[in-house]
């Protein structure tokens, strides 16, 4: 069985969480916000835009592989550099999943991660299934739950039914 890392939220600071739904929406936020419109700025955006809808949480080398196999001139700093400035600006979330950094823009469809401690195996929880928590939480104690995006490690059923069958 392979090394298991912790899994953990490596939120980028967010200073909003609309997802543009089209290029020209990206432009207005990023105009909006004093940001000049870059083509490689788009052509990032784009391919993180199609990963999240295809239910893909993609890491920055996979943004690289996919933008470069029509955009060959765009070099891997540029990648990198264009996901730190998403994350600065909150359009996009940067996540550790099993120690892989992956990266998905804000705004999607609100959800989590059951990750998977024994296997790496991760499932999307939908982001209501923690609202009793949260509102139990602030009625309880006043704390404001900060829920949008986290990764919660266990064990899935086929690991819990693994362990128990050589138990």
């Amino acid at each position: 069985m392979p090394a298991r890392r912790r899994a953990s939220n490596t939120s980028c600071p967010s200073r909003g969480s609309n997802l543009p739904s089209h290029a020209e929406t990206l432009a207005e936020l990023l105009r909006g916000r004093g940001h000049r419109v870059t083509r490689q700025r788009t052509i990032v955006f784009d391919a993180l835009r199609k990963g999240a809808r295809a239910g893909k949480h993609l890491s920055a080398e996979t943004v690289y592989e996919r933008v470069r196999q029509q955009h060959p001139e765009i070099d891997r700093a540029t990648i990198y550099r264009t996901l730190n400035f998403f994350c600065e600006l909150g359009l996009v979330h940067q996540a550790d999943l099993n120690g892989r950094h992956v990266f998905e823009p804000t705004g999607t469809h609100p959800h989590h991660h059951l990750l998977c401690a024994r296997c790496g195996h991760t499932l999307v929880l939908n982001a209501d299934a923690l609202q009793d928590l949260a509102r139990t939480l602030l009625r309880k104690t006043g704390f404001r739950l900060d829920a949008r995006h986290l990764i919660l490690p266990g064990v899935c059923a086929h690991c819990a039914r693994a362990a128990e069958q050589t138990a």
